[in-house]
């Protein structure tokens, strides 16, 4: 036995890198080339060892392997870059979870319109209790529909009290075809409270714009709000003047109770306005709004009108039917002291914040007397006027001759606005005012709102006043041609018109006639930028019972007579602006009082539910 130690066997380098390189030569299917025991060398012979049989086809194999090992991963690499390109360019579905909606139709709810009432005062003709407003008289009530189904209630609650002369709410049942409509009207002789107001049962709301008015000496502008509804409304207003907003103390959180009517003075929250616009929303419950406005001048009554809601701000308004009526009469009384607002103007507010650039056009319903125009800037925030013969040109005598107009308002910014005019009528010969100097006109005013064209056929009573004008006013740029007809009033009770006897020429049903309105002015307006039209009467289309073709060209108007007591149905007046208006002269007085008539809103359209 050798004492000389055992040298352990250590592997070749090259056993080890096939170890390393490739487990898989291990396996059955792929055996490594089998070396016999016969060639290993004896134990201890490490100084002296055999060489070994070259193993060259195993390198080969291993290079081989090792060569597709790179194919393969630069294929699987370019397969994951394809992958995630594609997966990049596709579109992938969204995360997140959709909101639960439900659609949900509500039950068509009644329809209702309230009618202001009579005109008010505060105080009693003496003068005293003069923070107590009182009714004064009571006016007639057209209502439509005339068979009965008109359920008509008072307000018996609120600031002046109920009784005769009340607010009247006027409902009809849902599922109803024809919305109701109302006319009130009435003809005052009351100190301070002298003329002809006319307006229309309006639809409650949460937003009334109001133009019209005026808070100076010898001006009286009341606030009427009603809310016929079973909820209390919480109203704030907004108004502009000449100067801008006005930071009105009391102007929000004014509760009009359920059932009940608020009579306010608009001097109370901004005094000596000369042109106010009103804008009055409300929380909770619906109201109705309209403005009582009235003139005195010295100790002459200058006329009294209540102006209903005018169309909210846009960049495009149409005035219809806006009546000149005594227009020598009050052209000579301009020069009278504080008779500088008898003039017919224009007014405008901008309640943005960039001011305006606003063009107006006078077009005459009588084709022969030419148009005009004139633009004005208005300040943001604020309110402005302009004489509605801004445009015309001329020497002498009346600037716009008695008729019906249209009024196109075109603006930059949206606008809201209105028109007043004022009828007149000259005193007799050597007459004398309280101070022995020449007696002032016997004077009327009324204001006409800017109208919101409609959406359909139209039908409403024309009140009892006489003289009764149906402006048709076109803003588009195509004529269009409706059927007016004509049907007599009823005098079965609630639910129906009163019939009187009409003050106007009549040729029989689907006629066409020439008349002249009292006063009929004749001097022809020219227009900067326009033609003059030759004198001539004013030309109305006259609509006695039945029916009537009538054609209102584009951008104009059309001035329909029509009985006093009827109901008018208008049949195609889809796109038009539709208004009525009311005046006369004679017997010592002048009358004059205008109304738009305003499309219904939707009652029962779907609406989107996000539980």
């Amino acid at each position: 036995m050798s004492d000389s130690p055992t040298t352990p066997e250590t592997p070749e380098p090259e056993a080890v890198e096939s170890e390393a390189l490739e487990p898989e030569s291990r396996d059955a299917g792929n055996p490594e080339p089998d070396v016999s025991e016969s060639d290993a060398p004896p134990v201890g012979a490490s100084a002296a060892r055999a060489p070994r049989a070259p193993r060259a086809p195993g390198r080969a194999r291993r290079a081989a392997l090792l060569g597709l090992r790179v194919v393969a991963g630069a294929v699987a690499s370019g397969a994951a870059v394809v992958t995630v390109l594609v997966v990049g360019l596709a579109p992938l579905p969204s995360i997140g979870v959709t909101p639960l909606a439900v659609t949900v139709t509500p039950q068509p709810a009644d329809q209702v319109r309230v009618c202001s009432g009579s005109l008010v005062r505060f105080g009693d003709a003496s003068g005293g209790d003069a923070d107590t407003p009182r009714r004064v008289g009571s006016p007639d009530l057209a209502v439509t529909p005339v068979d009965g189904s008109v359920a008509l209630t008072r307000l018996e609650a609120g600031d002046a009290g109920g009784g005769e002369g009340a607010p009247t709410v006027l409902t009809l049942p849902a599922g109803s075809s024809v919305p109701p409509a109302g006319v009130q009207t009435q003809i005052v002789l009351d100190p301070g409270l002298t003329g002809l107001a006319m307006t229309a049962c309006s639809e409650p709301s949460s937003t009334n714009w109001l133009v019209g008015g005026s808070t100076t000496t010898g001006r009286t502008t009341l606030l009427l709000l009603a809310n016929p509804g079973d909820v209390d409304a919480q109203v704030s207003l907004d108004i502009w003047g000449e100067s801008g907003a006005v930071a009105a103390a009391g102007a929000r959180g004014i509760v009009v109770a359920a059932g009940t009517q608020r009579v306010l003075s608009l001097a109370g929250f901004a005094p000596d306005l000369t042109a106010p616009v009103v804008r009055v929303t409300s929380r909770g419950g619906s109201v109705a709004a309209a403005l009582q406005t009235s003139v005195v001048r010295g100790i002459t009554d200058g006329g009294v009108d209540v102006v209903g809601p005018s169309a909210a701000p846009g960049l495009d308004l149409v005035v219809p039917g806006v009546r000149i009526l005594g227009s020598g009469a009050v052209a000579n009384a301009l020069a009278r002291e504080g008779w500088d607002d008898a003039a017919a103007i224009v007014r405008l507010a901008v309640p943005g914040a960039d001011p305006a650039k606003v063009r107006v056009t006078l077009v005459p319903d009588d084709p022969s007397v030419g148009s005009s125009f004139f633009e004005l800037d208005v300040d943001a925030g604020a309110t402005a006027e302009a004489p509605l013969d801004s445009g015309v040109e001329t020497e002498s005598g009346a600037a716009i001759p008695d008729g019906s107009y249209t009024v196109l308002i075109e603006s930059d910014q949206p606008v809201v606005g209105g028109v007043r005019a004022t009828a007149a009528l000259e005193p007799p010969a050597g007459a004398e005012d309280e101070f022995g100097g020449p007696a002032a006109p016997a004077s009327d005013l009324a204001w006409f709102p800017a109208a919101v064209p409609l959406g359909g056929d139209v039908e409403t009573p024309t009140g009892t006043a006489s003289g009764t004008l149906l402006a048709l006013a076109n803003p588009g740029e195509q004529p269009v041609t409706v059927t007016v007809r004509v049907d007599p009033g009823s005098t079965d009770g609630a639910g129906s018109v009163a019939t009187s006897a009409s003050s106007t020429a009549s040729t029989g049903a689907g006629s066409t006639a020439t008349t002249s309105q009292p006063g009929a002015g004749t001097t022809s307006p020219g227009a900067a930028g326009t033609n003059s039209g030759a004198a001539s009467a004013d030309a109305v289309v006259v609509a006695a019972t039945g029916e009537t073709r009538v054609d209102v060209p584009a951008r104009g108007g059309v001035a329909v007579v029509v009985p006093a007591g009827a109901v008018v149905h208008v049949v195609g007046a889809e796109g038009l602006a539709v208004g009525l208006s009311a005046g006369s002269l004679g017997d010592g007085t002048a009358r004059l009082a205008a109304l738009a008539l305003a499309p219904p809103r939707p009652l029962s359209a779907p609406v989107v539910v996000h539980p």
